[in-house]
């Protein structure tokens, strides 16, 4: 039962996270970087802020002596931490440690977080993609593509941004935002919808767009749109604006409480409908950029050629939205408003007494009768808009959001609604968080009850209930009644007042690395070493201290569900269709294979560690090498064209350099210096990055695992032949 009690942690559970040296290595290069930045820049005048800038790799050149000093201490100081034995505290038994090599070989099932209710499903694979293939072949919404349409696209948005750049619409700065040189493709995924059926849930079709072609113009748009929904009369932000409102409302004593939901709102508006709804929107303002009809060329462009992948087969979105784009919420919501104005308000008439609406989710007080409200949603649903509602209602009670609204004398009280399918899903004590982080978990939590619930006693109900919860997962009783007694001293007026959940910004200083075993020690290090800056009084940060900001580790989530699901087809069973054995192996006799070491595994050079290998030739690309010469000094590099090709730029350049006497390239320099034979000339592939399936940076990914490997065999001059550590790549 290791896979129950491991799924029982809940999927943001964290096991505890072991530092290694090299991510130790990059959180302080990263911070080294950011100081020099600020020292570099320090004599600019202050600019107003860019809001559209695409992400800087740009390293100053000269480091200040303080600054080389504070990072070369304070590498050591870690890298001490890192070589010292110390108490190793794991958070997860051998046994649950074993589930998630268990669940992670089987292939047969599929495990994703419920739609709502905070409950993980398990589903078998094949319902899971029959399910999904089931929802694209709704040929009103989805159409299947022949290919990868990228290229083609890409060609398309370009162009639209060159044009803009030429006619003076956007800067330099902006087109580098909207450029995407290596675009991710799009794909789909579903939540199941455990709260419709249990046994066959339907799922809500998510499209995972990071690092897609058409990401960067979907947040420049909704730039233009958000401040346009923020000032609708319906617009409901959150839980608190929603209260908030419902503070000072009176209701009728024979109204109708009523809530509506749009079925599948993101997939049903039409596209030439919801782009006029935009264009009338965006007109209507004094817009503070580009042209309306860019704008709206730009959504033409995401709406019409909304692609995205489901097990290696290629779909167009041809109707409405794709839930998980950046736009897609302000799109929807101005879609509904024109909705409102049209056709819901005007039927509704003096009979809507209040009416408040989050994006799908409507709520409304209705003044006439229950039959008039039956009525009227019939009347919505009869005509040939897309947009179909769903109705619940009640004389006293109704759910909305978080909150359950009840009548209370003239006006109306609130109190935490929960789903019946809704689980215990507070994340465990256990998990592997910083500290201070338990402490905050249990106060906001005891906060949203006291800020839903307008009832003091119905909310020390609740507040008991989930001192109990937070008990049973794992919390010492003390500290949770610690930080209830501490949100206790709120009250609902408190924690709706104006400004409260306003963020402040963030700190000059940021030093971000991992929560591990060894942070604490880090903090002091950091603190210590930080006097050798604050020596140097001409830093513009000599005076300032820095911030320690803990990222998140991988939780069982990052660990155990798949999104991108891919199921491969079906192999035969003669010798020809099993696997490549791998491993590197020569060919039959090239010259770059007479000097290369062939074998399934390589051992490091100092320790003698082992490491397996991809199936890889001399033909492959994109691979990670290592050479060494007779006097065992290695040297690791990469190749992004053909192995071959690269191994004969190194034979050239050793044999120009023992010919001419002069040598560019560490390699060749090191083999003059000591005269060494080109026949001593030795190499093997170590480490291969295959084409990614959605694409993206692959030259990057390269750099990247070579200079993982350089720091991982430790091939830096002296102890090696690599003469930098290209920790740009991470930027």
């Amino acid at each position: 039962m290791g896979e129950s009690r491991l799924l029982n942690r809940g999927l943001k559970f964290v096991p505890t996270n072991w530092a290694t040296p090299f991510e130790t290595y990059k959180d302080i290069h990263k911070f080294k970087r950011q100081l020099k930045l600020k020292d570099f820049f320090k004599e600019q005048a202050p600019t107003t802020p860019v809001i559209f800038k695409a992400k800087s790799t740009f390293d100053p050149p000269n480091t200040a002596p303080s600054i080389s000093t504070f990072t070369h201490l304070l590498s050591r100081d870690l890298w001490k931490l890192h070589n010292t034995k110390m108490n190793h505290f794991a958070n997860l038994t051998r046994v649950e440690r074993e589930a998630i090599k268990t669940l992670q070989a089987d292939k047969d099932i599929i495990i994703r977080q419920a739609d709502k209710g905070g409950g993980i499903v398990i589903l078998d694979k094949t319902y899971y993609v029959d399910e999904i293939t089931k929802q694209l072949s709704d040929t009103d919404t989805y159409v299947r593509l022949k290919g990868d349409p990228t290229v083609k696209f890409k060609q398309k948005l370009d162009t639209l941004i060159n044009t803009a750049v030429v006619a003076g619409w956007v800067d330099e700065n902006t087109k580098r935002f909207l450029t995407t040189d290596f675009p991710k493709i799009p794909f789909l995924y579903t939540l199941p919808k455990i709260h419709k059926s249990l046994s066959a849930p339907p799922g809500r079709p998510i499209i995972s767009a990071v690092g897609s072609l058409f990401q960067p113009i979907a947040i420049f748009i909704d730039h233009y749109l958000q401040p346009i929904v923020q000032q609708m009369d319906s617009y409901v932000k959150d839980t608190t604006h929603l209260l908030t409102m419902l503070k000072e409302l009176r209701v009728p004593p024979d109204s109708i409480l009523a809530t509506m939901d749009v079925s599948s709102l993101y997939t049903v508006i039409p596209h030439e409908a919801g782009i006029a709804v935009c264009r009338e929107a965006l007109s209507r303002i004094q817009v503070d950029g580009p042209p309306v009809e860019f704008l709206i060329a730009l959504l033409d462009l995401i709406l019409s050629h909304n692609y995205f992948m489901f097990n290696d087969k290629f779909f167009l979105q041809v109707a409405g939205t794709a839930m998980g784009s950046n736009v897609a919420p302000s799109f929807a919501n101005l879609c509904m408003e024109s909705y409102e104005k049209t056709v819901f308000l005007p039927r509704g008439g003096s009979n809507i007494y209040f009416y408040k609406r989050y994006i799908d989710d409507l709520l409304l007080v209705w003044g006439g009768t229950a039959r008039e409200l039956t009525d009227f949603h019939a009347s919505l649903n009869e005509g040939d808009s897309p947009i179909k509602l769903t109705l619940s209602h009640d004389t006293q009670t109704i759910d909305f959001l978080d909150v359950t609204l009840y009548k209370q004398g003239e006006g109306l009280g609130t109190t935490l609604y929960k789903k019946p399918t809704d689980k215990n899903s507070l994340i465990q004590a256990q998990s592997h968080h910083p500290t201070h982080m338990s402490r905050g978990v249990l106060y906001s939590q005891f906060l949203r009850i006291i800020r839903n619930n307008s009832d003091r006693n119905m909310a020390q109900t609740q507040l008991t209930t989930l001192t109990e919860q937070f008990v049973a997962r794992g919390y010492d009783r003390t500290l949770v009644i610690e930080q209830r007694r501490r949100a206790e001293l709120k009250t609902q007026d408190d924690l709706l007042k104006p400004g409260l959940n306003t963020r402040r910004a963030p700190p000059d200083l940021i030093f971000s690395t991992q929560w591990t075993e060894i942070s604490g020690e880090t903090k002091r290090a950091l603190r210590n070493r930080w006097e050798i800056i604050q020596s140097d009084q001409s830093l513009p940060f000599a005076n300032q201290r820095p911030l320690l900001a803990y990222k998140r580790g991988r939780n069982l989530g990052d660990l155990l569900v798949t999104k991108d699901v891919f199921v491969p087809p079906r192999t035969g069973t003669t010798w020809l269709d099993r696997p490549l054995k791998k491993g590197c192996y020569k060919c039959a006799g090239c010259l770059t294979c007479s000097g290369m070491l062939q074998g399934a595994q390589f051992s490091h050079p100092s320790t003698g560690v082992k490491f397996d290998r991809h199936r890889v030739t001399c033909t492959s690309d994109h691979v990670v090498y290592m050479a060494w010469c007779p006097c065992g000094l290695y040297y690791v590099g990469k190749a992004g064209t053909s192995y071959r090709e690269r191994m004969n730029n190194h034979r050239c350049a050793i044999r120009m350099a023992l010919t001419s006497g002069k040598a560019d390239q560490p390699v060749a320099r090191h083999w003059l210096k000591l005269k060494h034979s080109l026949p001593q000339f030795r190499h093997m592939i170590i480490d291969h990055v295959p084409v990614p399936r959605r694409g993206g940076n692959r030259g990057l990914m390269l750099i990247q695992r070579e200079t993982q490997w350089i720091f991982k065999l430790d091939t830096l001059a002296p102890k090696g032949l690599n003469e930098t550590l290209p920790m740009s790549s991470f930027y």
